[in-house]
């Protein structure tokens, strides 16, 4: 048999039912300004896509499951380039370029695992029991070669700029099912090798390479995530980062298996309503900068409130006194001590605008007239202005 129905393909599918659906009803706004032929393309493809994420879902062959996640790079592709600029065209050639190589990677990696267990069917379970009797040094080459060529699909360092680079250049209904549907599916590819080297002697080398790239994932993340500018980069990196911790959870092993499915499992609903938001948003704004969308409370207070709350999985806060519609005070963000932190801050400079991040205050404003004004010379409260943004 090539497909079995097991639970954890279960849950992803019904994820990607839920995704695929809502990518699917915003892509209509978001193709408004496109010919026929271009819808039709796009329609397409995102059909072909899904049904190939869900293939990968069921997959009970490794060489299936890599036929699956090599198809959903010509999908992906096409989608890429679906609004026909230069940069597109860049993101989609590299994202083709890429993936191929991982891709090829981990079938070397399967050939070398079907050669290290000698068998004849690249089944999950037949290739499990023979596992334990295979050479150590075999098992992890081709462990290496599987995790580094599906990290281009989990969107997991090392191989994780091309998934950044799609999500920006992709279509934001598009960008919801790319980052949730197919990194599931990078994700279960990997979670099922790691299961079927459950009872090799190089297990506890198998998680503690996971623990590696979870962190290494973890810090990239956390790094970029500070240096963009704009929301749909913002939003695949904090990707990368929400795997590495699914990555981490898996090399803890035992009830952290466990809590990366769930890490996950939350990750799928709450990227991908964030990503459908992005494509409001650039309706209103014709732009994914966040400087730009300040204002978005006052036009469409519902999505702005879903932002909001689907960004409290970020670290940091900032608040604010400049606000026409209450002139109050205004916090948020991703923890409680940040918040506060952000907040008391103000409450002393009597007004302005305040980040806080890891119990420190980044930037503040001072705004002592009315919470709305300060007395600075312009080209400080520019230079100001400039570090807070």
């Amino acid at each position: 048999m090539w497909f079995a129905f097991d639970a954890a393909g279960t849950l992803f599918y019904c994820l990607l039912c839920i995704v695929s659906a809502f990518a699917f009803f915003h892509s209509k706004a978001s193709l408004h300004d496109c010919d026929l032929r271009q819808t039709r393309t796009y329609a397409g493809l995102l059909m072909l896509l899904t049904t190939a994420i869900a293939g990968a879902y069921f997959a009970s062959n490794l060489a299936v499951t890599w036929i699956f996640l090599e198809a959903t790079t010509l999908c992906s592709a096409g989608i890429i380039y679906h609004r026909r600029t230069a940069q597109a065209l860049e993101a989609a050639w590299k994202y083709v370029f890429v993936c191929s190589t991982g891709i090829a990677m981990a079938y070397l990696g399967i050939l070398l695992l079907a050669a290290a267990t000698d068998c004849e069917s690249l089944d999950y379970a037949t290739v499990a029991a023979a596992a334990p009797g295979g050479s150590a040094l075999y098992l992890k080459t081709a462990f290496l070669l599987i995790l580094c060529g599906y990290s281009c699909k989990a969107e997991l360092f090392p191989l994780y700029t091309v998934g950044v680079d799609a999500n920006f250049a992709a279509p934001a209904p598009a960008s919801a099912l790319i980052s949730t549907g197919l990194v599931n599916a990078g994700f279960l590819a990997l979670l099922r090798v790691y299961k079927l080297l459950a009872a090799t002697e190089v297990f506890p080398w198998v998680k503690s390479v996971l623990l590696l790239v979870g962190v290494l994932s973890l810090v990239v993340g956390a790094l970029f995530l500070r240096r963009t500018n704009n929301y749909k980069r913002f939003l695949s990196y904090s990707t990368v980062e929400n795997m590495g911790i699914a990555a981490i959870g898996l090399g803890i092993g035992g009830i952290g298996v466990w809590a990366a499915l769930f890490h996950v499992f939350c990750h799928t609903l709450i990227k991908s309503s964030l990503f459908l938001q992005m494509a409001v948003v650039r309706q209103v704004y014709d732009s994914y900068r966040i400087n730009r969308i300040g204002d978005y409370i006052r036009i469409n207070r519902v999505g702005a409130v879903g932002l909001l709350t689907g960004m409290d999985g970020v670290t940091g806060a900032a608040a604010l006194t400049y606000g026409h519609d209450c002139h109050n005070l205004t916090v948020y963000g991703g923890n409680d001590a940040d918040m506060a932190l952000a907040a008391n801050t103000l409450r002393d400079a009597q007004g302005g605008l305040c980040t806080a991040e890891n119990g420190k205050v980044l930037t503040l404003i001072p705004l002592p007239l009315a919470g709305l004004m300060c007395d600075l010379p312009p080209e400080v409260l520019l230079e100001q202005m400039e570090q807070l943004l």
